[in-house]
């Protein structure tokens, strides 16, 4: 959230992109550095794309449906042919990335390989969050109001599997500063029920560092003891 003199925003984008690129960055210099004779690794490896495509697809699946989906095509609607154009060459770029990581997975892929088209692919993403950061979510900003953002900020995260959800905390929370890790857990608490929010803290606590999570923590505390006063 970005406050001015007289009125706050919020951008949509920018936390989870935070958590996507965290994620891409670390999948790129896995595969850098991956041993290709190590069958472990290579499972390892597999894995962890099984994780950044689940990220991925529910990611567009948010900014395409739902409230996202509906204010990009009621206030914006002169991007949705680019929008709709990018995530269709994402989908395609995923799906020839697992196939590529399946059969390195099995041992019949060259390392390489695997690595140049895995730059390729972050390379496109990049300049395509960019693109809606920069762009859509500016228009965005201009012709409609905090509410209307919060809206579906609380939409796109009240739909979200707590599952799915750990694993965007699991990439952003560590990419996202000290403010941003608060506010979002301080959300979770007061919208989730008990049990869900004990999972969520459990997933910050895996996420951050203990004086991370300590720094946190303190800040909530001060939120809660703030409002109480």
């Amino acid at each position: 959230m970005t406050l001015t003199d007289t009125n706050p925003t919020l951008d949509l984008y920018r936390e989870v992109h935070k958590g996507i690129r965290r994620a891409l960055f670390g999948f790129c210099e896995a595969a850098g550095s991956l041993d290709p004779d190590d069958a472990s690794a290579r499972q390892a490896f597999v894995a962890g794309f099984a994780e950044l495509e689940l990220m991925l697809t529910l990611h567009h699946g948010h900014e395409d449906d739902g409230p996202f989906g509906e204010i990009i095509g009621r206030l914006t609607p002169e991007f949705v042919e680019e929008l709709e154009a990018a995530h269709v060459t994402a989908v395609e770029g995923i799906a020839s990335l697992r196939r590529t990581v399946t059969a390195f997975g099995a041992g019949g892929q060259n390392a390489d390989e695997l690595y140049d088209q895995i730059v390729s692919f972050l390379s496109f993403y990049l300049g395509h969050m960019t693109f809606e950061e920069k762009t859509v979510m500016v228009a965005l900003s201009e012709r409609s109001n905090f509410d209307d953002l919060m809206s579906v900020e609380i939409g796109i995260r009240t739909n979200i599997a707590p599952p799915n959800m750990v694993v965007f905390m699991h990439a952003m929370l560590p990419a996202m500063n000290p403010n941003e890790r608060t506010n979002m857990l301080s959300g979770m608490k007061a919208g989730a029920p008990a049990e869900i929010f004990d999972i969520f803290w459990s997933a910050a606590a895996d996420s951050l560092t203990t004086d991370e999570l300590a720094a946190v923590a303190t800040r909530m505390d001060a939120e809660l003891a703030t409002v109480k006063s």
